[in-house]
């Protein structure tokens, strides 16, 4: 025992190095898990799917009006996520847009009023000073109610209340607006892909494409948050690079900038970026080069993504130009390398809300994701098949009331009784059970002279046609699915 009355037996003597090895290692789990990478599923993380749901709990719908940025942070801190109010807010400008134009994220989850930054301007207002709201991308995609019943629910923080573990996202975000987190010894940089390459490559596997390497790698297009494109690769190292994306769990590709050319001119317009550039920074620098005339940002509020003009000098040569049109498109272009690192979210056996990271190649990710998103058609189908045979019963214990309308009168008239004796007479004489009993006595009689067997009979029969629909729906998802597809294509652009 020592001194202070503890005993040493509780201690155990470690070497400093691997306590904080060990140490270490723990927070960078935690980090990894918890903060800085998405989860596959719904394409976020934890701050994103929080201040995401606190939106649609505070009912701040794509429909509705928009708030102060600064509820829906101040929500999210206090019920969801205790961390810097900063960078919560920092996590929102980059789910935002503004009046359809790309502001930070190619398809947006909040749609913002105020100044949320630019392509120009990557600085933003305050979240005192910018409102916002779920986008319609958000609405349909992510909080479809359809889906959201059969949502998993973790505790929150403190255990006062409870969070989704995934949001039932129809689409793979993750992969839509890409994605780059870094953690102690790891990181993440998720590709972006074209919006209509990604609903191409749904719509194909729910009709029935196997999916592979090879038909990911044909449908697939790869861009940035700004618009820019690939251009097939020549060479067979550009190629390789590719390829690894799809089978391996890093990869790289080069995206170009969207350029039109005016040869008369020789004026050259970009209304797509490569990646995440300074105009100002790009004017100067292309203003410098021996053969550019003029270079201007042109952009307004009618260009999506921006919209830059350059202006060859005259009496250029063919050759000059050529050579000089080449530099450009190289500096305007990125080669991207990734590395494919997700978290896959799950509940303890405390109950709790727990991850793991989970490296896949592209075509790993989406295998994994259909399998998911098909079985969450599947849970949602068995809700409501189930929500459907409880209105079923109810309207069948209506239509038996409205012929026994005379025996529940002479019941409800006899003082002698209590209400459970009520309860148990009535259900004992029509053969039901009592909770089923309550349900019919405790509605206002006059509800139940004016219904009509007819209409309870015709109402039974439309429940049992969408119940039918559903159980189909339910054995096979996919035709459902793919059709789901089609009406998504003008929720986002590219």
């Amino acid at each position: 025992m020592s001194k202070n009355g503890l005993s040493t037996e509780a201690f155990k003597d470690v070497p400093l190095d691997k306590f904080a090895i060990k140490q270490y290692k723990d927070y960078s789990a935690a980090v990894i898990e918890d903060r800085a990478f998405p989860d596959y599923r719904d394409g976020l993380n934890p701050v994103n799917r929080r201040l995401l749901w606190s939106a649609y709990e505070l009912g701040i719908k794509s429909t509705g009006k928009s708030v102060k940025a600064a509820r829906i942070v101040g929500d999210t801190l206090g019920r969801y996520h205790p961390h810097g109010d900063t960078t919560v807010y920092g996590a929102m400008v980059k789910m935002t847009n503004v009046s359809g134009t790309c502001n930070n994220v190619q398809v947006p989850l909040f749609e913002g009023d105020g100044n949320w930054g630019s392509l120009s301007d990557r600085s933003h207002a305050a979240m005192r000073y910018t409102e916002a709201k779920l986008s319609r991308f958000s609405d349909e995609i992510l909080f479809n109610k359809f889906y959201t019943p059969v949502m998993d629910f973790v505790p929150n923080y403190d255990s006062s209340g409870k969070e989704p573990l995934v949001l039932p996202a129809l689409l793979p975000i993750a992969l839509i607006n890409g994605r780059f987190g870094i953690a102690p010894s790891a990181q993440t940089n998720i590709p972006s892909c074209e919006y209509k390459s990604i609903l191409k490559a749904l719509h194909d596997i729910y009709a029935g494409q196997e999916i592979t390497p090879e038909f990911l790698y044909k449908t697939l297009r790869f861009t940035s948050t700004y618009g820019g494109h690939e251009e097939k690769p020549v060479d067979s190292d550009a190629k390789a690079k590719r390829r690894n994306i799809f089978t391996k769990y890093d990869g790289g590709t080069t995206i170009y900038s969207g350029m039109t050319y005016d040869e008369k001119t020789r004026t050259v317009t970009v209304t797509e970026f490569a990646r995440d550039s300074d105009m100002e920074k790009l004017v100067t620098s292309l203003s410098d080069l021996e053969g550019i005339a003029n270079v201007s940002d042109d952009s307004n509020t009618r260009d999506y993504y921006g919209k830059l003009t350059i202006v060859f000098k005259k009496g250029l040569k063919d050759s000059q130009y050529e050579k000089l049109l080449a530099y450009v498109k190289k500096f305007l272009s990125t080669t991207e390398s990734y590395v494919l690192n997700f978290t896959e979210r799950y509940i303890n056996e405390k109950g709790q809300s727990a991850a793991s990271m989970k490296p896949m190649s592209l075509t790993e990710v989406i295998t994994n994701w259909v399998k998911w998103r098909t079985e969450l058609e599947r849970k949602a189908c068995s809700y409501w098949i189930k929500e459907d045979e409880k209105e079923i019963r109810r309207l069948e214990l209506l239509a038996q009331a409205v012929d026994l309308i005379d025996v529940i009168l002479k019941l409800l008239k006899d003082a002698k009784l209590s209400a459970d004796q009520v309860y148990e007479a009535y259900a004992k004489k029509a053969k039901i059970k009592v909770e089923e009993a309550k349900y019919v006595l405790n509605r206002p009689i006059i509800s139940l002279r004016r219904l009509e067997k007819k209409e309870l009979e015709a109402k039974k029969r439309e429940v049992e046609a969408n119940k039918s629909k559903l159980e189909k729906r339910r054995n096979k998802p996919e035709p459902h699915m793919a059709e789901q597809i089609k009406g998504w294509v003008k929720l986002a652009r590219g």
